[in-house]
């Protein structure tokens, strides 16, 4: 990523990405609200310390953008680079630990912290190369960590709901492979999670294998992994057009797509 910024003509950093409402700059400064926000968390901050609690990701991202009001996309690229080296050093001193840590949606292991920034990294910066005809760079074991997380978070819906899921996805291309998704209300043993603000209780298991699911149940669900993890957090494609299988389970694994294209309550006007 900061071969890509240091790469980027002046004029490149006010071009449209693929965020209707951002420019490439504006995606450069949320990322470094999130490497920020999150490094801050697993030193021990508290999401009320940082602004993260309770956070609604179709609003909360906007309103963070005001530290940067006014910022040089110079500026921005120094905060970004120190901001990754410091959230990297933290992630150095974790390893090898279990801990817990105060998340956005409440206390999970700190890795899963960590993985979520990446997967927002990933994904935004598909957002900076796709309106530019660029492709993405993305090693393959990368592609997997984005997709495994994406999927992660495409779960957290459905526990809000109080339903529960358990599908096998086949993903093709760099990083694919059979992804195993169950997501279970479970009372007694699971976590508990707050969704900008709807409460949400229970387990989530995400099990990689490589393979293209032959031999497995018939009926798998299948598609492309970059288009799939676009879908899930609300780019293009469709989520019927990116995964192909019986429609009433794609439509289960929408809810996150579903909610990130809502109008939030203070979004909405009488």
């Amino acid at each position: 990523m900061s071969a890509l910024l240091r790469g980027l003509a002046s004029d490149a950093w006010d071009a449209q990405s693929r965020c209707a409402e951002w420019s490439v700059h504006e995606v450069v400064r949320h990322l470094c609200d999130m490497t920020l926000k999150s490094t801050a968390l697993l030193q021990g901050a508290r999401p009320g310390d940082v602004d993260t609690q309770n956070m609604d990701p179709r609003t909360a991202p906007v309103n963070w953008l005001y530290r940067s009001a006014g910022e040089a996309p110079r500026d921005t690229f120094v905060v970004f680079e120190a901001a990754t080296a410091e959230l990297l050093t933290e992630v150095d001193r974790h390893l090898g630990s279990a801990a817990d840590v105060q998340w956005l949606y409440g206390p999970v292991p700190w890795s899963i912290a960590a993985l979520h920034v990446f997967w927002d990294a990933w994904v935004h910066e598909r957002d900076i190369l796709i309106p530019s005809g660029l492709p993405q760079d993305s090693p393959a074991v990368e592609s997997r960590a984005a997709a495994t997380y994406g999927l992660l978070m495409a779960g957290l819906p459905t526990l809000a709901a109080g339903t529960s899921l358990d599908e096998t996805i086949v993903l093709a291309g760099d990083g694919g492979g059979v992804f195993r998704l169950e997501a279970r209300g479970d009372l007694r043993n699971g976590r508990q999670f707050t969704m900008a603000g709807y409460p949400a209780e229970g387990t989530i298991w995400i099990t990689v294998d490589d393979g293209d699911g032959a031999g497995r149940e018939p009926e798998l669900l299948d598609g492309t992994l970059v288009n799939v993890i676009d879908s899930l957090v609300g780019r293009e494609p469709e989520l019927t057009e990116a995964l192909q299988g019986p429609p009433e389970r794609v439509q289960r694994l929408s809810m996150l797509r579903a909610f990130m294209l809502s109008r939030s309550p203070e979004d909405r006007s009488d």
